[in-house]
């Protein structure tokens, strides 16, 4: 069994590095596809070894897969895009998977989950989706459409088998990345509906404009083809629930009637009654409106909601986890309530629940910390080692929990490369003769500085002193009238030495 993997690739020099280091350990044979690169792509192909095939852009992304499935040789083909790779327990069995389905002459494809991660945000998991990355090398199997392409074969020649054992991991999903490429797609798309026939090839582009209006942040644009979409009652994989998430959170953007937006959220989940998206919207929603009652009600119920789609998810039965990224919104709001109730136990369980899913969530982790207060700092602190560095997660657990924070809690995580720090931390410990050390060394620095741009003037000939003379004590005032006085003293000299440092880098 010959394994071939494929990309086309177009200036992705920060990520071919990495898909080829992946792709060695399972292929046999490499075929990349150049578009144009102008960046250091092709560079980094030839120190790697890699002769690139060179397929000249014309808008067409089918057309260029369809170019480097045909310089394929192997049994089955591997198309991953350059920024996605596979796990490194998905290496390891890939070959004990791909045996075990070869046998199998009617299986043309293998559907594999693939997550996507925001890199920008610490690798936050944003949702999780079925896509076939692995089918056989047949002339029957072939890509299709301009943008957005699709997989297609004869209908009835082969099946496909779903495979969750292997999980591809996408990194193109930070914000700034999604902007770039809906602004590569939304040329194509105008393209494609100038040259559409027929409604429904219109109409097969509706989600496709609203994707790519979200990335741009056009939210009216959004909203109006997400109402296209819903009005074609056009049936996608998993995609009618995700239509009305856009819609939704389109018109919360542009700031619609509340009722306006309730109506949408109610007909949504008479269509989706188990879907978890909705209820933790009508939570947040009751949430940030402080009808906390409400809000419980409805997190609860998404909580609950979440546990089957977990289920389903783990049976095969779902083609996509869209909740998954709402899951610190749920946990936080809802732990947030409980404390509010007083109901600290409350608040830690759900809090540590939350967490598995995502401990980054700033509310989620003041969340934690609340709920563990009128504790002994030393539990406090062995809980959070189960989840946080004290050295690599510093900066964050200050963001998120700020100065509210004990001062053995703080002096243990906070980082303090900030004067400021520094101070809040000597006086958050009662060390306040440090605090005012510190304090001290920063105004006498200060008032040094203020004597060397006076001296500075004085160098110059000018008359007019700076502003910041009336502002400055009264022994730093003598001293700036009197060179002699300032060379004698202490403080005048460390504003000469100070002088003679700005000389230096003029």
């Amino acid at each position: 069994m010959k394994i071939s993997v494929c990309v086309i690739v177009k200036n992705e020099e920060k990520n071919i590095g990495q898909w080829l280091n992946n792709m060695r350990q399972i292929a046999d044979e490499i075929i990349v596809v150049d578009t144009g690169s102008t960046d250091n792509t092709l560079n980094i192909l030839e120190n790697a070894g890699i002769t690139p095939y060179h397929f000249t852009w014309c808008n067409d992304f089918a057309a260029a897969k369809n170019y480097a499935i045909q310089q394929a040789t192997g049994d089955w083909i591997v198309f991953l895009d350059a920024d996605e790779y596979f796990d490194a327990s998905s290496v390891k069995r890939f070959r004990t998977e791909m045996t075990r389905y070869h046998a199998n002459k009617k299986i043309g494809a293998i559907m594999c989950q693939l997550v996507n991660i925001d890199t920008d945000n610490r690798n936050k998991i944003i949702d999780t989706m079925i896509q076939v990355r692995i089918f056989r090398n047949s002339k029957d199997i072939y890509y299709k459409n301009p943008v957005h392409e699709q997989l297609v074969t004869k209908p009835g020649k082969y099946i496909m088998q779903k495979c969750f054992d292997l999980q591809i991991i996408h990194t193109g999903y930070s914000a700034g990345i999604l902007r770039k490429k809906a602004e590569r797609d939304l040329p194509i798309l105008q393209q494609r509906e100038k040259e559409a026939k027929t409604q429904k090839e219109r109409e097969q582009l509706y989600v496709f404009f609203m994707d790519a209006y979200n990335c741009l942040g056009v939210f009216d644009k959004v909203l109006l083809y997400a109402q296209k979409a819903v009005k074609s009652n056009m049936k996608t994989l998993g995609g009618d629930i995700h239509v009305y998430e856009c819609m939704i959170s389109a018109m919360i953007h542009l700031g619609k009637d509340d009722k306006e937006i309730m109506a949408v959220i109610t007909e949504a989940r008479k269509k989706f009654p188990r879907e978890v998206f909705f209820a933790v919207q009508l939570g947040y929603y009751y949430y940030v409106g402080r009808d906390y009652l409400r809000a419980e009600q409805y997190l609860l119920e998404a909580r609950r909601l979440r546990q089957f789609a977990e289920k389903d998810i783990k049976a095969g039965k779902a083609v996509s986890d869209t909740s998954l990224n709402l899951m610190p919104m749920l946990y936080s709001s809802l732990g947030d309530i409980y404390i509010r109730k007083g109901q600290k136990q409350q608040a830690l369980e759900t809090s540590l629940e939350g967490m598995a899913y995502y401990k980054y969530s700033h509310l989620l982790t003041k969340v934690l910390y609340k709920s563990l207060l009128g504790r002994p700092v030393v539990e406090i602190i062995q809980i959070f080692d189960c989840f946080y560095d004290r050295k690599q997660d510093g900066n964050f657990l200050m963001e998120a929990i700020g100065w509210q924070a004990t001062g053995e809690f703080a002096a243990y995580y906070y980082p303090t490369n900030d004067i400021r720090d520094k101070v809040k931390l000597y006086l958050k410990t009662g060390k306040f003769q440090g605090g005012a050390a510190v304090a001290g060394q920063q105004l006498d620095l200060l008032n040094h500085s203020a004597l060397a741009e006076v001296v500075v003037k004085q160098e110059n000939g000018e008359e007019t002193l700076p502003s910041v003379f009336a502002i400055m004590p009264d022994k730093y005032q003598k001293l700036s009238m009197s060179k002699a006085e300032c060379q004698q003293d202490v403080d005048g000299r460390a504003a000469i030495r100070l002088r003679k440092q700005m000389k230096y880098y003029e």
